[in-house]
């Protein structure tokens, strides 16, 4: 079976044979391809594999954290190669004797659960299941997978975790609840798609901005009372007056949920109201170069944020993942109904550079893009 890689972007030599196609991401230029990828030895009998699972990859999607894949083969010579992604759908080909819930012919997705350790008390890694979401086949802990349910296509699932898990937490630990108003920033992020999604699912009035004037009419077909469209030139630290004035004429916000702290804190926490809630899950600039391609290399005024803060006695949430709990019940509400992520596009085949190609650089894109596996 074949694995989607990137290729470094260093020279090694006159020699080197440079790969059919390439991609360029911040300013990286890499290339990418398929490789013939075996099956690793899985004895299902060995006290190692007692409680892991074999599972077959069959369609895998990025992440905006993904990108620092790309900075990392920055300096790798360009005839090695990297898989990459963290999230996917497959299925399980085997499991260790002592697995309970999962066997072989099942569908199933990454349970990224983080409680802020490093491992679990089982010694399992916390945190993201895999850095190499594109390799064909994974071997991981059981606790690490999902039930993908039978009513959800895989198009669907290859991009579920991630998103779902860190909005289902973003959104219990701000203790959301009907009659509240919230504003998504960055609106048309995979990460503010599922808050958008979440937020709805418990009722709440939920406003947004966005750079991208095209997508106004599908954050409204969600469910979003209001959208704001902003410039990429004017989207930094500190509060617009068109922004300032479209939280007045909301009636300020109970909760601001927050894909990218680097670009909005300061002026969001201008704009809650007092005893509002501001959660944020990451930041825009996690490389130099995409800290240039954001324009976050200006630092935040912290002064004037701890002020506003105490002021209006505001409470400040970093978010990193979540539970169990919150997949799981992502996944229920998939189940039932009441949770529709959108899914941008799907490629297969040889289109490797077209599928990074759309998940990094393409303005339009709405929702996850997906790259699908021959059978």
């Amino acid at each position: 079976m074949q694995s989607l890689v990137i290729f470094g972007a260093k020279p090694a030599g006159p020699w080197d044979a440079a790969p059919l196609e390439h991609v360029t991401v911040d300013g990286i230029t890499v290339g990418c391809g398929l490789v013939n990828t075996d099956a690793p030895l899985f004895d299902v009998h060995a006290p190692e594999n007692a409680r892991r699972v074999l599972t077959r990859v069959t369609a895998l999607s990025c992440n905006y954290r993904d990108k620092a894949f790309f900075y990392g083969m920055k300096r790798v010579p360009r005839t090695r190669f990297t898989t990459i992604g963290s999230e996917f759908v497959g299925e399980v080909v085997a499991v260790g004797r002592d697995v309970q819930r999962l066997r072989p012919g099942d569908r199933v997705i990454p349970n990224h659960e983080y409680l802020g350790h490093a491992t679990h008390d089982d010694g399992v890694r916390q945190g993201i299941a895999t850095n190499q979401a594109s390799r064909a086949f994974q071997v991981l802990a059981e606790r690490k997978l999902a039930h993908v349910p039978d009513a959800m296509p895989d198009e669907v699932a290859a991009g579920f975790s991630v998103g779902a898990q860190t909005a289902y937490s973003m959104v219990r630990r701000i203790g959301a609840h009907p009659g509240t108003r919230a504003l998504v920033t960055s609106a048309s992020a995979n990460t503010s798609l599922f808050l958008i999604a979440a937020l709805r699912r418990r009722g709440v009035d939920v406003y947004a901005t966005t750079s991208s004037a095209h997508h106004v009419p599908a954050l409204r077909a969600l469910g979003v009372t209001e959208v704001l469209q902003v410039s990429r030139a004017a989207d930094g630290v500190r509060a617009s007056d068109t922004f300032t004035e479209f939280a007045a004429a909301a009636g300020g916000f109970d909760y601001i949920l927050d894909a990218f702290f680097d670009l909005h804190l300061q002026r969001s926490v201008e704009v809650l109201k007092p005893g509002g809630a501001y959660v944020t899950c990451g930041l825009a600039g996690q490389t130099p170069y995409s800290v240039k391609a954001s324009a976050t290399d200006q630092p935040l005024e912290m002064r004037d944020v701890m002020c506003a803060v105490m002021q209006k006695n505001l409470s400040i949430i970093g978010n990193c993942i979540g539970l169990t709990e919150d997949i799981e019940t992502a996944l229920a509400d998939y189940r039932h109904g009441a949770f529709r992520p959108p899914v941008d596009s799907v490629f297969s085949g040889t289109d490797v550079a077209l599928f990074l190609d759309r998940t990094y650089n393409a303005p339009s894109r709405f929702g996850k893009v997906v790259f699908r596996y021959a059978n």
